[in-house]
């Protein structure tokens, strides 16, 4: 070995928790009547908690002063755990002693699933070794085909190292998943915050309650309808947006749609168009319906200029004066404009206030939010989309907090993806055929006591 190098042997300690009993009790009761007895059956049987690790050791070989090795990208084969019992587990894991001890030395694990959905929660960013338990893994399945944890380490020599051979010892410690693993659900991406298990949709996907039941908290937010366009293009509104603080889930699988936003107007000449609207976002019977579409000019009746209703309702372009209605309890309408020669237009409306009224040399901003804290920090969701106005020394419509897109003197700003803002309203000023500001997406979030 030659100077400076080092020799470091990740020594492996397996402690295993076998739990294997069964507690059966019967007794038997007489009821005073000839050949009749009544007999009682009591069972209570604990799950298995086993599982293997291989290899039995990792070496690293040698590494020079300053160097660094893991085993995802070295070539080095990380441990596999395997849950071989009969429970769901979780798992901690404990280094015995710090295995440098120079400055700034790097001495790290991660845990990833080897097969798909393997648990509730994994631990897949990389977490410093602190010689104490530290959670490794939480309802670990036993499924045969979940059944395959991955643990990779990382280590990073410093320049200070004293040279010599380095190992440690982990040990692996496993306990049954509180409720034997019942009480949790699968889908989504997971997160843990404040004691809460956070599962968030910004996709199609399926909530999976093991065990149960659940008393859960909701928030179901569907895409934001798209802003007017082409001339004089109104706020699109904000996708109604649904929250229960209370809701209880039984076991089984659980359908999770997520709304996508509406596009914006696209035209020519001198009719303007309005957005699409938003696509609905559901979590089992909870529906929050799409934001509608902005309005636009419509000084000939055309009614592919009217703004529409929604979960939020799209804001007025001029010459519509009907702005889109909201659905009571998901969001509100849109906002209407009074005519001037700047064309001011309605803002979209949102889940917490109107959209404001278009009206001199000033278009309607889209209506704010509600804030929510469902996901460890307070976000504001289904904000309205901003209105588009006409002439140069106007000031088109601000998008509503939470996600609603600004209205432009010429294209609109998208509403922001996974809030359920509305699309801001775009003005022809940037040439004929302009496509109008999209919807921001939809998005559900899960969580529940741990």
């Amino acid at each position: 070995m030659k100077k400076g190098e080092f020799s470091i042997i990740i020594v492996l300690l397996i402690v295993a928790l076998l739990l294997s009993t069964a507690s059966i009790i019967i007794t038997s009761t007489n009821t005073g009547l000839t050949g009749s007895t009544i007999g009682e059956v009591n069972a209570n049987i604990t799950g298995l908690i086993a599982f293997t690790i291989s290899p039995d050791s990792i070496d690293f070989g040698n590494i020079i002063l300053g160097g660094s090795n893991d085993t995802v990208t070295d070539g080095i084969s990380p441990f596999i755990i395997t849950n071989t019992g009969n429970a769901k587990l979780d798992i901690t894991v404990n280094s015995s002693a710090p295995l440098l001890t120079g400055t700034s030395a790097v001495y790290q694990f991660n845990s990833s699933c080897s097969e798909s959905d393997c648990a509730v929660t994994v631990y897949d960013s990389w977490i410093d070794f602190t010689q104490s338990s530290q959670d490794l893994v939480k309802a670990f399945e036993f499924n045969n085909a979940k059944d395959a944890l991955r643990v990779d380490l990382k280590i990073g020599v410093p320049l200070d190292e004293p040279a010599g051979a380095k190992s440690d010892t982990l040990t692996f410690t496993a306990s049954e998943a509180s409720g034997g693993g019942g009480d949790y659900a699968t889908g989504g991406t997971i997160t843990e915050v404040g004691g809460y298990r956070i599962h968030t949709f910004t996709s199609n996907g399926t909530f999976e309650v093991i065990g149960g039941p659940l008393n859960v908290d909701v928030l179901v937010v569907a895409g934001g309808g798209g802003g007017g366009s082409e001339r004089h293009g109104a706020g699109g509104g904000a996708g109604g947006l649904l929250y229960n603080s209370s809701y209880s889930i039984v076991a089984g699988s659980y359908d999770v749609t997520i709304g996508e936003g509406g596009a914006g107007g696209v035209g020519s000449g001198d009719t303007g168009y309005a957005g699409m609207s938003g696509s609905n976002s559901s979590f089992e019977e909870l529906i929050a319906i799409g934001g509608g579409g902005g309005g636009a000019f419509n000084h000939y009746g055309d009614p592919v200029a009217y703004a529409k209703n929604g979960g939020s309702g799209g804001g007025a372009g001029v010459w519509d004066a009907t702005p889109g209605l909201g659905t009571s309890g998901q969001g509100h309408d849109g906002g209407n404009y009074e005519w001037s020669e700047c064309y001011p237009n309605g803002g979209g409306g949102g889940a917490g206030s109107v959209g404001s009224t278009g009206t001199g040399f000033f278009s309607g901003d889209g209506g704010v939010g509600l804030e929510y804290g469902i996901n460890g920090s307070n976000v504001y969701y289904a904000g309205g989309g901003g209105a588009a106005i006409s002439c140069p020394s106007g000031t088109p419509g601000a998008g509503g907090i939470g996600g609603g897109g600004a209205g432009s003197k010429g294209i609109g700003t998208n509403g922001t993806a996974n809030t359920g803002g509305g699309g801001g309203g775009s003005e022809r000023a940037d040439g004929d055929n302009l496509q109008g500001a999209s919807g921001g997406s939809g998005i559900v979030i899960v969580r529940y006591l741990i």
